[in-house]
C-alpha cells in the first residue's frame, strides 16, 4: 500500500519517519525547487539514493584514482554501449576481477552521502513512502537513517571549513580553479592521482563543479582536493560574478540541479565468453631415470622438504593475509570515528582561530589603549610639572612679598611713631603758641593803658 501523507516537513524528518516502514523506496518531492529525488531503504537502513540531474561517472571516478587499469575500464564501458553513467559498469569491474569489492563499495557510499546531502538542504519537500520498491543502482552497505543524518551534518560542517578557506563568501557556480604550478605532468612527486586528474580537468574555462564532472568526483571531494591543492599552492580560485552558468549533462554533482532528468538505465548484459574448444593431449609415457635410487629419493626428500617450507610460509602468508584483512576492516569501521574526529578537531581548530584573532584584535585594543594611556601619563607629567615650577615661583614670590610686607610694617610703625611724636610736638607747640598768644594779649593791654595815661 502507498502512503500519501507527507512524512515531515524537511527530507532529514521525511527520514526519520520512514525509517520504521522496512523496505521501499521514499519519494521526496521538492515543490518549490520542482526537483525530486528517490531514497531507498532495506529494513529500515538507507541502501541508494537518486537525485534528478544526478547521474554519477563511476568509471572516471575510478580511473581519476588510478583504481582500474585503461584496458580494463574501455573493455567494461564498451560492453556497457560507450555509457559512462551505467550504475552497472562498476559491478561489472568487480565480477571481471579488474576492481576490489570494498573499493566499489567506498566509491558508492561517497556518492550516497552527497546525493543525500544535497537532498537534506530541501525545505518544505514532501515524501511518499512505497513498499517493496528496491533498486541496484549504486547501493552502499545498509547503514542506519541516523548515522547517515549525522554524517551529513559532518560533512556539511566540514564544506564549510573547507570552501571558507580558499573561496569565502563566493558561491561554488561561480568560481574556476586555475592550475598555478605548470603543467600537470610538472607536479611534486606525492601528489595524488586523484590531485592529479583535477590539476588536467582545470582549463581556466571550467567551474568547480564541471572540473568534478570530468574527474566523476562529488562535489566535497573535489572541494576536499581543492583545498590541498590551493594551500600546496599547485592551483588558485578564480571568481567570476555574473559569469554563464555552464551545464554540464549528466553532472555527478547533486547540489548542481540544473539539467535534466536522467533516462532509466537497464543494464546490459556482459558478453558471455564462447567456450574454447580442448584438444586432448596424449599421456606422457613415463621415461627410465638414468639417475640413482638413492639419488633420486634424495632429491625427492629435499623436494618433499622445500614443499613443506612453501606451504608454511603460504601459511603464513594467508595468515598475515586474514590479518591485514581484519586490520583494514577495522580501519574502515574506524573510519567514520576517525572522521568525525577530524571534523571536530578542524572545527575546533577554527573556533581557536578565531578565538585568538578577537584576542589579538582586544590586544592590539588593549596596546593602544595604553599607549594613550602613557602618552596622557606623560603629559600630565609635564602638566604636573609647570605646576610645580609655577608653585616655587610662587611661593618664592609670596617670600619675597612677605619680606617686602614685613619692610613695610616696620616702616609704618616707625612712621607711626614718628607721627606720634610729631602729635606730640603739635600738642605742645599749641600750649606754647597759646601762652604767647596770652602774653601778646598781655602786652597789648598793657600798651594801650600806656598809651592812654600818656594821652
Amino acid at each position: 500500500m502507498t502512503t500519501s501523507a507527507p512524512l515531515g516537513e524537511t527530507v532529514p524528518g521525511l527520514l526519520s519517519g520512514a525509517r520504521d516502514r522496512g523496505t521501499g523506496c521514499l519519494q521526496v518531492v521538492d515543490r518549490g525547487e520542482v526537483r525530486s529525488g528517490q531514497v531507498y531503504l532495506v529494513d529500515g537502513a538507507l541502501v541508494a539514493v537518486d537525485v534528478d540531474g544526478f547521474r554519477p561517472r563511476v568509471g572516471h571516478r575510478l580511473r581519476s584514482g588510478n583504481l582500474v587499469t585503461a584496458e580494463a575500464f574501455d573493455a567494461v564501458l564498451a560492453a556497457c554501449d560507450g555509457d559512462a553513467h551505467s550504475p552497472y559498469l562498476g559491478h561489472a569491474l568487480v565480477e571481471r576481477g579488474d576492481l576490489a569489492a570494498d573499493v566499489l563499495a567506498a566509491v558508492h557510499r561517497e556518492i550516497t552521502l552527497s546525493a543525500i546531502g544535497a537532498m537534506a538542504t530541501w525545505v518544505g519537500a514532501e515524501g511518499v513512502f512505497v513498499p517493496g520498491v528496491t533498486t541496484t543502482s549504486f547501493t552502499m552497505a545498509p547503514v542506519a537513517i541516523s548515522s547517515v543524518l549525522k554524517a551529513v551534518v559532518k560533512r556539511r560542517a566540514r564544506w564549510e571549513l573547507l570552501w571558507g578557506s580558499i573561496a569565502a563568501g563566493s558561491a561554488v557556480e561561480v568560481c574556476y580553479p586555475v592550475p598555478t604550478g605548470g603543467p600537470p605532468e610538472a607536479a611534486p612527486v606525492g601528489v595524488p592521482a586523484e590531485a592529479q586528474a583535477l590539476l588536467h580537468a582545470m582549463n581556466g574555462q571550467r567551474t568547480v563543479d564541471e572540473v568534478a564532472g570530468e574527474c566523476g568526483f562529488t562535489r566535497f571531494e573535489t572541494g576536499y582536493l581543492l583545498h590541498a591543492l590551493v594551500n600546496a599552492r599547485l592551483a588558485e580560485i578564480v571568481v567570476r560574478p555574473g559569469a554563464p552558468a555552464h551545464v554540464l549533462r549528466a553532472h555527478p554533482v547533486p547540489e548542481y540541479t540544473s539539467v535534466a532528468p536522467p533516462p532509466v538505465v537497464r543494464p546490459v548484459p556482459l558478453p558471455v565468453p564462447a567456450p574454447v574448444a580442448v584438444t586432448p593431449v596424449a599421456p606422457v609415457v613415463p621415461v627410465a631415470s638414468p639417475v640413482p635410487a638413492d639419488a633420486a629419493r634424495a632429491v625427492r626428500a629435499r623436494a618433499l622438504a622445500a614443499l613443506d617450507r612453501h606451504l608454511v610460509a603460504v601459511d603464513d602468508v594467508q595468515a598475515a593475509l586474514g590479518r591485514a584483512q581484519q586490520h583494514a576492516a577495522d580501519l574502515a569501521l574506524d573510519t567514520p570515528r576517525l572522521e568525525s574526529a577530524a571534523v571536530d578537531v578542524e572545527r575546533v581548530a577554527h573556533q581557536m582561530t578565531q578565538e585568538v584573532a578577537a584576542a589579538e584584535l582586544e590586544l592590539s585594543a588593549a596596546r593602544e589603549a595604553l599607549a594613550r594611556a602613557q602618552l596622557e601619563h606623560d603629559r600630565a607629567s609635564e602638566r604636573a610639572g609647570a605646576v610645580r615650577r609655577a608653585a616655587a615661583e610662587l611661593q618664592a614670590h609670596h617670600e619675597t612679598a612677605h619680606a617686602d610686607l614685613q619692610r613695610v610694617r616696620e616702616r609704618a610703625a616707625a612712621v607711626a611713631a614718628e607721627q606720634q611724636r610729631l602729635r606730640a610736638e603739635a600738642d605742645r607747640l599749641a600750649v606754647v603758641t597759646t601762652e604767647l598768644q596770652g602774653h601778646v594779649t598781655a602786652a597789648d593791654t598793657r600798651l594801650r593803658e600806656a598809651s592812654t595815661e600818656g594821652a
